[in-house]
């Protein structure tokens, strides 16, 4: 560590305009590398792909009708009314004729295994004429009978009243053809929205998965620069408001846009344009910035503040920008590498979103070191003399001292220095029984966490397609159809599975969950085009609680079909979400174990070569474990479930807290030579300490814009996140120092 240093510093500081050069010739490549990157927030595809859920679902969506090549237009008479009457089902026709206007070409032809559009009116034999009332009474009739078109029921609201022949609105499905893509399904849809934008009394809504992505991306669009230019701004007065350089603040502002680009520009070249190592950008991308602007800029405020402090004792620009380097750099080398690892460890998690955020924030933080590293030293050997100068009025402002040439930067005597020493020197074991509570607190809490996976978290609040999800699940239920598929792949010898596929519907009708008409399970049977495959779509209401249930009581009333010698697969929506909850309780578990082996493993290795000393690679871990404990004991208190990031939290709450320990210990360890261990901790603390809080503050500022965001469970990451670096400092400050004390006393006054 010390030669790479070493090596850098020789390199920069000896040329910084040469490096600084360097540094942006390469922020240059990188921001061509960004234009590589994807976007894909479709929350359908969160499954894993070695799931046998998950593989039937891909079956059924190629081998059949892709979800995302078909457009669903309701058709809502309002509150009170019936569509279900002739004016109604004229309307129906009416909507129907603009959505096969609209889609021209585009729509599928019915030679090509199936109809072009499924309505009411095509099954009732309506649509080629204006529906009288004795149409409508007719349709009425016929739908009391709804076992015969299992169908129409599929397409009427679920406040059907048979009695009545009754219902508030219908959904008409259009099948687009195949071969376009998802950009032209996209247009289509579109299409169809402005075509019917204009239709009197009745309200329509136009649906596809196509217009849902489309709404995600731009409530993601929306949002993101937003957050990104607050949590940049509030850093940035942060830092004027601590250095009062405006110097600093541009370096800070240099270093953070670097940081960004050259993350964004890693994440292209290994995302699906480049090499393919890691997955597209997702609605997750929005954080990223945010984080790397309050976790990057760390290491530009420790590196100030030494330099700082340096600058105080008499040291000129470059030997300053040196000493600070050599004296915070390891340290931070540390942290980097740990703190990248705590979010690294989300590349296990089971949602591929997951994996490719930790991976993209694992990057960040270790592209902020670098930029950092480079930047901050070349500048200060550039202009260090200004900083200097800027340093010294504010010191002269500040204490009303004449300047007296060589000034000692002397340990603050404020009142959190007072009572960090006073705890660690009379009660030392304090701290560490508090902190051992709180993790004893955090297992018990464990164990009670809920975990939930609600797709509806990813609809920004109070966005249109928030809102056009909420009309259909009022009219439709959860979804407008939910749907289990069963993919029935016959032996190569039939015994009788016509007479077993008849047995097995009579079963399935009989089981929860099932939607029945006139005594029959609403089952839509087809095969494939190109095999003799069938496809089961079984129109059901489990919800994404009870799928899993209703997984296990179709395979036993699809018995006779697989004794017969076929092979059954069962696959729904809310099987995969359910799937996904369990493997995010599996993960939230092997996270924290696997981040807290392995930081723990790095940090004693590295104390062991570095001080011969490895139980200080432990003490410093505290703030990192006192961290996650923290965040799971605050998630019980407030009643938060486990879901698709707070699952990752308590991971990467220990990539945010090993900083605070290992910042800490290091210049522990540089002071006790020089003092008796209380006095190293008063100088800790009143020098360290206080760039720990600075850079906690930035931090916190940054994490606390998140939850500002229309995301639920972003907004979840800024506010956890925030009482993650609390603790995190809380315990570096105070539990820490004591730990360190016990040590250096069992150890013997002085050694290091």
């Amino acid at each position: 560590m010390a030669r790479i240093l070493e090596t850098l510093l020789a390199a920069v500081i000896g040329r910084p305009k040469s490096a600084l050069t360097v540094l942006l010739l390469v922020t240059f490549g990188f921001v061509a590398a960004a234009s590589l990157n994807d976007v894909e927030v479709d929350i359908t595809q969160l499954g894993r792909e070695d799931s046998a859920t998950v593989q039937t679902m891909a079956r059924v969506q190629q081998e059949f009708d892709d979800p995302s090549a078909v457009v669903q237009v309701i058709v809502d008479a309002g509150p009170g009314g019936d569509i279900l009457t002739s004016e109604g089902l004229a309307a129906v026709s009416e909507v129907q004729r603009h959505v096969a206007d609209a889609l021209g070409e585009d729509l599928r032809e019915p030679t090509d295994g199936g109809p072009s559009l499924l309505s009411l009116p095509v099954l009732l034999g309506l649509d080629e004429r204006t529906p009288t009332e004795d149409d409508a009474q007719d349709a009425r009739e016929r739908l009391r009978a709804v076992a015969a078109q299992p169908q129409a029921a599929a397409l009427i609201s679920g406040d059907y009243d048979a009695d009545a022949g009754s219902a508030r609105a219908t959904v008409i499905v259009a099948f687009l053809r195949e071969g376009l893509s998802e950009q032209d399904r996209t247009q289509a849809a579109l299409r169809v929205q402005e075509a019917v934008a204009e239709t009197p009394e009745q309200q329509i809504i136009v649906y596809s998965q196509g217009l849902f992505v489309e709404g995600m991306l731009d409530a993601v669009r929306g949002e993101a620069p937003a957050l990104f230019l607050v949590a940049l701004l509030a850093v940035l007065v942060l830092l004027a408001v601590t250095f009062r350089s405006a110097l600093v603040v541009g370096v800070g502002l240099v270093g953070l846009a670097m940081t960004v680009v050259w993350t964004f520009g890693l994440a292209g070249l290994l995302g699906p344009q480049g090499l393919g190592w890691i997955g597209p950008l997702s609605q997750l991308a929005i954080i990223v910035p945010i984080l790397l602007v309050g976790l990057g800029i760390d290491f530009a405020v420790h590196l100030m503040a030494r330099f700082r402090e340096l600058s105080a004792q008499g040291a000129a620009p470059s030997p300053a920008a040196s000493g600070a380097v050599r004296a915070v750099g390891p340290a931070l080398a540390i942290a980097a590498v740990t703190t990248g690892v705590g979010f690294g460890a989300t590349a296990t998690a089971p949602l591929p979103l997951l994996a490719t955020f930790g991976v993209q924030v694992a990057l960040g933080i270790l592209c902020a070191f670098l930029v950092m590293i480079i930047l901050v030293p070349a500048t200060q050997a550039l202009w260090g003399r200004r900083l200097a100068a800027a340093s010294a009025r504010r010191r002269r402002r500040d204490s009303g001292a004449q300047p007296t040439g060589r000034e000692s930067a002397r340990p603050s005597s404020g009142v959190l220095t007072r009572a960090a020493v006073r705890t660690a020197d009379r009660r030392p074991l304090a701290g560490l029984v508090v902190a051992l509570m709180l993790i004893g607190m955090a297992v018990l809490a464990s164990v009670r966490l809920d975990t939930q996976f609600d797709r509806s978290d990813f609809l920004p609040e109070g966005s249109d397609i928030e809102a056009t999800l909420a009309h259909q699940e009022e009219l439709f239920g959860s979804q407008i159809i939910e749907a289990t598929f069963v993919l029935i792949d016959p032996p190569e010898t039939r015994a009788d599975l016509g007479s077993a596929l008849d047995r097995a519907s009579q079963q399935v009708a009989e089981v929860e969950g099932v939607r029945v008409s006139g005594g029959e399970a609403q089952i839509m049977a087809r095969q494939a085009a190109e095999s003799d495959t069938l496809l089961w779509q079984i129109r059901t209401t489990a919800g994404d609680g009870g799928a899993e249930q209703l997984a296990e009581d179709l395979a036993a009333a699809l018995d006779p079909v697989t004794q017969q010698g076929a092979e059954v697969s069962i696959s729904s929506e809310p099987m995969v979400v359910a799937e996904m909850n369990r493997d995010l309780a599996e993960f939230q578990v092997r996270s924290i174990l696997l981040t807290l082996s392995i930081v723990t493993v790095l940090l004693m290795a590295t104390y062991r070569l570095w001080r011969r000393r490895a139980v200080l690679g432990v003490i410093a871990m505290i703030p990192a474990v006192t961290s996650a404990a923290g965040v799971i004991a605050m998630m019980w208190v407030l009643g938060i479930d486990l879901n698709v990031l707070s699952a990752t939290l308590t991971a990467m709450a220990i990539g945010i807290g090993v900083p605070y320990g290992v910042h800490v210990v290091n210049r522990f360890l540089q002071e006790l030579p020089m003092s008796t261990p209380e006095g190293a901790v008063s100088s800790t603390v009143g020098t360290t300490g206080a760039a720990l809080t600075g850079s906690a503050v930035t931090t916190l500022g940054a994490l606390l814009v998140l939850s500002w965001s229309a995301l639920v469970p972003i907004q979840t990451l800024g506010r956890l996140g925030a009482v993650a670096i609390v603790v995190a400092l809380v315990a570096g400050v105070f539990v820490t120092p004591g730990a360190l004390v016990l040590w250096a006393r069992r150890a013997g006054r002085g050694e290091s």
